[in-house]
This record gives C-alpha cells, structure tokens and sequence, in this order.
C-alpha cells in the first residue's frame, strides 16, 4: 500500500509541477527518526516528544511542513521540501503529520494543509498555506529569515498556548 500511495504521490507531482523526464532518486520512506530520501537523512518527524527540543530549542531557524498521507496536495509538496532541506543546511527541516500530532497542528491554528511555516527563536517568522511551486518556497524561506523578529516569543496565530 505505501509503494501504490508514494507511486500515485510520484505522478501526481510529476504532473502537477511539469516535471517530465525528471525521476525522483529515491523512494520517500518514513520511519521513527525522520523521512529519508534514500540513505540521506533530509527532514526530521516532529512530534510532541521531541517538540520543544527539536523546533523551540533549535540553534537554526526551522521549516515546518503540516501535512497528512491523504492530502494530495501535501503530496506535492513533500518533495520540494525534500529538495529544499538538501539545499538549505542552515535550516532544519521537520514534518509533522497532522493526523497523529493533533495537538501541535491546533497549538499552530492550522486549519488547512500543506500549512508551511518558519521558526526562529520560538517565534513563527511566516507561514503559508497551500502547494506552492518550489521558486515560491525559495522567497518563501528568503523572507522568513530576513524578517524582524519581536524579542519576546509569541505563540503562532492568536497566542495560542504553546505548552504541550
């Protein structure tokens, strides 16, 4: 079944985002530690036990994807994180799968995935809604990481409780 859902996320993608000819290198497998595209380790699982140690206590901004196996469009996307979290090691890159961590997707207010955000120093910096093409993701991350950041954290949406 997860070699027929990654197959279908494949065309899918490949379709969507004009990527004829392209093959994807690896096959995306997630496993306790992470997703991992063949043996590189690219983005991390966040769950509520590794939360704050992971995103609120990180040294680097980090890139959080809100996503589920049943959304399409999350599908989309993966990959492009994927390729982005390659490209950006000065980012953390985590997923966190909406349908198991229930909790963090309300403490985020997301109410609609792929939700898409930046943390820097406990703070979301900017986040986004929706697939986007990866030249978006690209001024996506540009501007989360030149923005002015309020010296107190604040929590995501309308101050929403950030303890777990």
């Amino acid at each position: 079944m997860r070699f027929l859902s990654v197959t279908f996320a494949y065309w899918v993608t490949k379709c969507a985002l004009g990527l004829r000819g392209t093959a994807l290198s690896a096959i995306v497998t997630s496993d306790a530690q992470g997703m991992k595209v063949g043996n590189a380790m690219a983005t991390i699982e966040i769950t509520s036990e590794n939360f704050e140690q992971e995103v609120m206590q990180s040294d680097k901004p980090v890139f959080l994807d809100f996503w589920a196996v049943w959304c399409g469009p999350c599908q989309m996307v993966s990959p492009l994180v994927e390729e982005l979290s390659e490209e950006h090691p000065e980012i953390k890159f985590g997923k966190i799968n909406t349908d198991k961590e229930p909790q963090l997707a309300q403490m985020f207010g997301v109410s609609s995935i792929p939700m898409l955000c930046i943390v820097r120093a406990g703070q979301v910096a900017l986040a986004t809604v929706g697939a986007q093409p990866k030249d978006v993701l690209e001024d996506f991350i540009s501007q989360a990481l030149s923005r002015e950041m309020p010296e107190k954290p604040a929590a995501p949406g309308q101050g929403a409780d950030w303890s777990l």
